[in-house]
């Protein structure tokens, strides 16, 4: 019988937080839906994790990968291994918050858009915070500019088949490109009001975030995207290129690319960088 929702789920040397992230599956107020989990080639076992929630789904499928070749890589395993009408991916470290998928699937925004995507929580070593969401329309035009979705869509599989996945080549930046071509492909997604996903980044408090991964994927979407982007579109991706490497803007950068209307944006992560924690909304359920 086909599923209404498959949910995907690649993992990597984590077998604790995969527990705690199929735990937060087994409490949605939907139940209609199965669960697609592929090992990255992982050194440690995943046996006690993977047979403890072997019956706690109505479809559970595990696959392996025999060596690692990256989260890209399995998603799109798991994309093609997937018999559900709708598709959303959930990351080994992070969480559904219980009405998740019920809300998607039952949103009369899904016969209307693209894609839905929702508000999320983020919980660092400071406590748990919410995270600004704008609802409404998630345009191509807006898309442009920054990652307005962030890392999860709920969408159509075949959507998601059809415009190619996630593309492999990319260290990072992987998620804004695949959300870029859904709406190239399929036309404007959706941002719901409520907040259903729980991003876990305790665990990499300390990290140095300005990786050349991170460097290597903003200037692969560049590349890969420039025939579509203008000017102004460009110079807006150079400063979200920082922001999301928490790295120190410089001056020469900062004139180089500047615009009237990126000020607010720039002024604002000037101040969170001189102001740890800014404007940080602890969240209480």
């Amino acid at each position: 019988m086909n599923k209404s929702i498959s949910v995907y789920i690649p993992t990597c040397n984590r077998p604790g937080m995969l527990d705690r992230a199929l735990a937060s599956l087994t409490r949605q107020s939907y139940r209609n839906f199965q669960v697609l989990v592929c090992n990255d080639g992982s050194r440690c076992s995943y046996a006690e994790v993977i047979e403890k929630y072997r019956g706690q789904f109505m479809d559970f499928q595990y696959v392996e990968n025999a060596f690692p070749r990256g989260a890209c890589f399995s998603r799109n395993r798991l994309i093609h291994l997937a018999d559900g009408e709708y598709i959303t991916g959930l990351d080994d470290d992070d969480e559904f918050l219980d009405s998740r998928l019920e809300t998607f699937i039952n949103s009369p925004c899904l016969q209307q858009y693209a894609f839905l995507c929702a508000g999320h929580l983020t919980r660092t070593s400071r406590g748990l915070f919410r995270q600004p969401s704008r609802p409404g329309p998630v345009t191509l035009h807006a898309m442009l500019s920054r990652n307005l979705v962030g890392n999860q869509v709920f969408t159509p599989t075949e959507y998601l088949r059809r415009c190619g996945g996630f593309d492999e080549d990319f260290p990072a930046w992987q998620d804004y490109d695949t959300w870029l071509r859904l709406s190239l492909w399929y036309g404007d997604g959706y941002m719901l009001p409520e907040y259903t996903y729980q991003m876990n980044v305790d665990h990499e408090d300390g990290r140095i975030s300005s990786s050349w991964k991170a460097r290597r994927g903003y200037e692969l979407f560049v590349n890969k995207h420039r025939e579509i982007l203008s000017s102004g579109n460009i110079r807006s991706l150079y400063f979200q290129d920082i922001i999301n490497r928490n790295d120190r803007l410089s001056w020469p950068g900062v004139i180089e690319h500047f615009s009237l209307p990126l000020l607010p944006m720039i002024l604002k992560y000037q101040l969170k960088k001189m102001v740890p924690g800014l404007k940080e909304k602890i969240y209480k359920a």
